[in-house]
């Protein structure tokens, strides 16, 4: 179960070269800000002391003090203030907070060509300001410990076949410690990264533009240091299967069983649907069906399977209606007076579902939370006006559901004996859906042939090589008689009167209409 949750929140890493903890050719000041100015500020040596502090783990480090007049450490306040205010949107937001100091840099050109520069260690911080007048700037230690650059490492083993064992992670933290660049470069070797020797110095962190990144350059660890975001998943979840790793080993409950829905499915690639297990999905009468938005039939067949199914997962691309099938599955439920809580990381997709239930008149039934908070006075005032409001009298619907219910069934069964028909394999290989759908319609055809003595004979597998003869002696026809034949017209027909052919044998059900052939090509 550990190795399939790791499996699954790689998967949330973004391995593009757009990502920053890939591949930092320039710095962003609503990202990241190269720690080595603050040298040229405040005078050498101060960011040697913060990155001491912070390997150290230190709880609080100072960071820059701005005194009034000086331009160049008011400009570093205002790199401050924007990385500060776009991190704080991202964690009102996602609720992740992803801020870290990242030394040093792995830099160099992978085998496939790749340049990348990018942090080896991150060092988990937060950003504080002492004053509402942004002029004071701290670093506080942030949640968790240190740890290895996993996007970087994903990166090297898609780009580089840089096969590295489960260990280094573990090894990652105490490493993250030691601050000395000449053991990490060594430390990397061993696990069979090949490696240059490293500039014992600290230097700021080279910006490219595209035509100037360079095309061959060796890997190499440098002293770069960057204060930055560098994202290690790009979704909020990927705190959740953290939490799910520490918590695995005493059993995930409901959430073991769903990881495991289609388990060895997917992985062999047969292509079968994962919730084809063998379970007939069951039959639900029409007047126990309460769907609020039209369904199709694969969204119905999913909603009778929710019936009966403690778990159930769905899975498609944008606009094949899954915000659709949550509604149905909503209105299903409290028609069988359950409860529903929908959960979702974006805000945009909460919203979607809460129009359309405001759009059927739901919407006093419902409470969209999107801070615990904020949003609590709100779903406690909407509460207090559902108990307070009157019980209100409705007529009984029941005869008038009763009929349109039987008239529904009915027409269903219709439906679903034209498909039966249509779709209903015949002893030649065909069935009437592909004999229609090849042929042409009555008024386009100029000539008709009458097969009825050889019809028996045609299936799936000689009746092109009988089409190709009956061309053949067309054109023989069209040449001696110098009467013009539609071979077209004539394919087409032979299609038409095998239909209707298969259909007088009794092949294709009762619903289809009669006087499609008449046992000969017409």
């Amino acid at each position: 179960m550990r190795e399939q949750l790791t499996r699954l929140k790689d998967r949330l890493n973004d391995l593009s070269l757009r990502n920053r903890s890939i591949r930092l050719l320039k710095l962003n000041k609503k990202w990241n800000v190269d720690l080595l100015q603050l040298d040229g500020i405040q005078g050498d040596g101060g960011t040697e002391k913060i990155l001491g502090a912070v390997l150290s783990r230190r709880e609080k480090v100072s960071l820059l003090r701005i005194t009034s007049g000086n331009r160049r450490m008011e400009s570093m306040g205002h790199r401050l203030t924007t990385l500060y205010r776009n991190l704080r949107q991202i964690e009102e937001e996602t609720g992740m907070y992803d801020l870290y100091l990242g030394y040093p840099f792995l830099s160099g050109t992978l085998t496939d060509g790749t340049y990348i520069q990018a942090p080896l260690f991150l060092y988990p911080v937060r950003l504080e300001r002492r004053d509402t007048g942004n002029r004071s700037w701290s670093l506080h230690r942030g949640e968790g410990d240190p740890q290895l650059n996993r996007t970087l490492m994903l990166a090297l083993k898609k780009f580089h076949r840089f096969q590295v064992e489960d260990t280094i992670y573990d090894e990652a933290e105490e490493q993250a410690l030691k601050g000395d660049i000449g053991s990490w470069t060594q430390w990397l070797r061993d696990h069979g990264l090949d490696l240059t020797d490293p500039d014992p110095d600290l230097s700021p962190l080279p910006e490219y533009k595209k035509e100037e990144i360079p095309e061959q350059a060796p890997l190499t660890l440098n002293r770069y240091v960057v204060l930055g975001n560098f994202p290690q998943g790009n979704s909020a979840i990927l705190r959740d299967y953290e939490e799910l790793m520490d918590r695995q080993k005493d059993g995930l409950g409901m959430v073991e069983e769903l990881l495991r829905v289609g388990e060895g499915v997917w992985e062999e690639g047969d292509g079968k649907d994962p919730s084809a297990d063998g379970t007939e999905v069951p039959q639900i009468p029409e007047r126990e069906r309460f769907y609020l938005l039209p369904a199709d039939a694969s969204q119905e067949r999913i909603l009778r399977i929710a019936r009966t199914q403690n778990k159930l997962v769905i899975d498609g691309p944008p606009g094949t209606g899954k915000s659709q099938v949550i509604v149905n599955l909503i209105g299903d439920a409290l028609a069988q007076g359950k409860k529903v809580l929908l959960v979702c990381q974006k805000r945009a997709a909460l919203d979607v579902v809460y129009q359309r239930l405001d759009g059927l008149g739901l919407s006093s039934f419902v409470a969209l939370v999107h801070d615990e908070k904020n949003d609590r006075k709100e779903l406690y005032g909407r509460i207090q006006r559902l108990l307070a409001a009157p019980q209100r009298s409705t007529p009984d619907p029941s005869s008038h559901l009763e009929a349109l219910c039987r008239q529904l069934e009915d027409r269903e069964a219709k439906l679903n004996a034209v498909k039966k028909g249509l779709y209903e394999r015949h002893s030649s290989g065909f069935n009437a859906f592909e004999l229609y759908s090849r042929a042409k319609p009555l008024d386009q055809v100029e000539e008709t042939v009458d097969l009825s003595g050889v019809l028996k004979e045609l299936d799936r597998y000689n009746l092109e090589d009988s089409l190709r003869e009956v061309a053949t002696y067309a054109s023989f026809y069209r040449t001696v008689r110098s009467e013009r034949v539609s071979v077209e017209g004539t394919k087409a027909f032979c299609f038409l009167g095998f239909a209707g052919f298969l259909h007088d044998q009794g092949t294709f059900g009762r619903d289809l209409p009669k006087g499609a052939g008449n046992g000969e090509i017409s």
